[in-house]
């Protein structure tokens, strides 16, 4: 986790309604993203990662939101997947079915109940921090999030903290999502 939470790539809170750009939407590069939406309590948030050949791939837009109209953060998403383009996932659970129907942009709905393909997604995930596949800023908020994490939090039933399912999602798209959702395009 501190190999991940790169503070040269600069030091954040993570605090709610802090948006936080590493880098910048760029024709030429290729994005995934991954989005946890809050319903009463917990935060959304929306996670861009920037893929990448000969190095980690790298959080290029992170977002905290808490009790907004659901029309501004799903505004904000739209306007992420639009300025950024690339594959997208999304919790499905809960509110996620009324939220997909908002989403204007190809997003791969995941339903958490499904705890097999869940647990997979997850896996893979701290397998690709474990191995140094992507770096971050130094998020404060997500920083202690993962680093203090339980197993009964990530394969229990424990409440998964957003901002791992938010960039859980969004490698899932890495792995799964990027050559499907480019191939489509030609």
């Amino acid at each position: 986790i501190d190999r991940y939470y790169n503070r040269s790539l600069g030091v954040y809170k993570g605090g709610v309604g802090e948006k936080i750009r590493v880098q910048s939407p760029d024709p030429e590069k290729k994005f995934y993203h991954g989005a946890d939406w809050a319903q009463k309590q917990d935060s959304t948030i929306i996670t861009t990662f920037m893929a990448r050949i000969d190095e980690p791939d790298l959080l290029a837009n992170w977002m905290r939101m808490e009790k907004m109209d659901w029309k501004l953060i799903i505004g904000e998403f739209n306007d992420i997947l639009r300025e950024y383009r690339g594959p997208a996932a999304s919790d499905y659970t809960g509110i996620g079915g009324v939220i997909q129907d908002m989403i204007e942009f190809p997003c791969k709905p995941i339903d958490f109940r499904q705890r097999k393909l869940v647990q997979d997604i997850l896996t893979d995930y701290v397998v690709a921090i474990e191995n140094g596949e992507l770096e971050a800023p130094y998020i404060e908020h997500a920083y202690f999030e993962h680093k203090y994490a339980t197993w009964d939090q990530l394969y229990g039933q424990d409440h998964l903290p957003d901002t791992i399912a938010s960039a859980a999602l969004a490698w899932h798209m890495r792995k799964t999502g990027l050559f499907t959702f480019l191939m489509g395009r030609i």
